[in-house]
């Protein structure tokens, strides 16, 4: 929980004070996701109260009702869920500003539809999966007064949904990126990317086998501790997952040093051309100095748009796209020309480091 906080903080910090910027819908979106993650904590505490992470038999009687606990379950069950829903869009409203391409942006609007009419159906379940509404917790109702859906089937189809749809998400970007032609250092942020991604899918994974154990648990209190930790780890790791790649412009300006290996991997792509002999003829702390004022003025910063549009030229994941490389601007008063191939590899996943 922490470090989500940090993340998503660090993220606002990064936008309003290093990146000068307006809030963008992804933002919000996870902002929203932390607000639903801090509430489950909160939910998750009540429930300690009621005899969460006791044994059935430890608990004092005065303190247990079966029917408040199954409440508050319920409640941290939509918090969960909603949680993880809002990081999903945020992901995906960043994939939006990623690349124009309309076959790629179409997919991305049918995955917001998706995560959205999950999320409706995991809520109205949970609230009116019995009739009436109360005897979801209300053990005094007779059974033969109420009817109610199958906890079980339910629960795991819609954890089911929910892997597939991490799993989507975290494999739409490859045709994006696959064609590109990155060092080592791209490749290695990349990885590190998709391996957290990675790991939510694993987690949702591990929560959801643990499940049908659970539901059938005789000691309820006890066992549910473990499936809160995977629940937090997911939703958690979610809200990392979908702020990382937002705190580009905070690390070039904050830590420097950790994009020194870029520096001189361009440096390295430029002797290939066989022009590295000027290159080495710099002075080396103007150089750095030179380098480093570009890199904390270009940014992850990119407006959300509608259709297809030319990026600016300090969009980094508007470099994904290839009519980056047709696209003549002028600089500083100079006319320069559009980027080639090979500058584009070389450049188009540096918002990963």
């Amino acid at each position: 929980m922490g470090v989500a906080a940090a993340t998503v903080v660090l993220r606002l910090f990064t936008r309003f004070h290093v990146s000068r910027a307006n809030l963008n819908v992804d933002d919000c979106l996870v902002v929203i996701a932390l607000m639903f993650s801090i509430a489950l904590i909160g939910i998750v505490f009540k429930q300690i109260e009621n005899g969460l992470a006791y044994h059935m038999w430890d608990i004092p009687f005065e303190i247990y009702k079966f029917g408040t606990n199954w409440f508050y379950t319920i409640v941290a069950t939509i918090l969960y869920a909603l949680s993880i829903s809002f990081s999903k869009l945020s992901v995906l409203f960043l994939y939006l500003r990623l690349s124009p391409q309309v076959w790629f942006r179409r997919v991305v609007y049918t995955l917001v539809g998706i995560v959205v009419c999950y999320s409706v159906v995991y809520v109205l379940i949970n609230i009116s999966g019995c009739k009436p509404i109360e005897a979801s917790w209300d053990t005094t109702i007779p059974k033969a007064e109420a009817s109610c859906v199958d906890k079980l089937t339910t629960y795991l189809t819609l954890s089911i949904a929910n892997i597939i749809m991490d799993v989507l998400i975290l494999l739409l970007p490859l045709p994006v990126v696959i064609p590109l032609q990155m060092g080592k250092r791209q490749k290695f942020s990349l990885i590190l990317l998709f391996g957290t991604g990675a790991f939510v899918c694993g987690v949702a994974t591990k929560r959801t086998i643990d499940l049908p154990g659970l539901l059938s648990s005789p000691d309820y209190c006890w066992d549910a501790v473990t499936q809160f930790v995977w629940c937090f780890l997911e939703v958690n790791a979610g809200i990392v997952c979908a702020s990382v790649p937002a705190l580009k412009p905070f690390f070039m300006r904050y830590l420097p040093s950790i994009i020194a290996s870029r520096m001189s991997s361009k440096g390295g792509g430029v002797s290939s051309t066989g022009k590295s002999g000027k290159s080495r003829n710099l002075n080396t702390v103007v150089a750095e100095n030179i380098e480093r004022r570009r890199m904390q003025g270009e940014g992850y910063e990119l407006s959300s748009h509608d259709g297809p549009r030319v990026p600016a030229e300090d969009d980094d994941e508007a470099k994904l796209w290839n009519g980056y490389q047709k696209s003549i601007r002028t600089v500083m008063g100079r006319h320069t020309r559009a980027p080639s191939r090979q500058d584009l590899d070389s450049s188009s996943l540096d918002t990963l480091d």
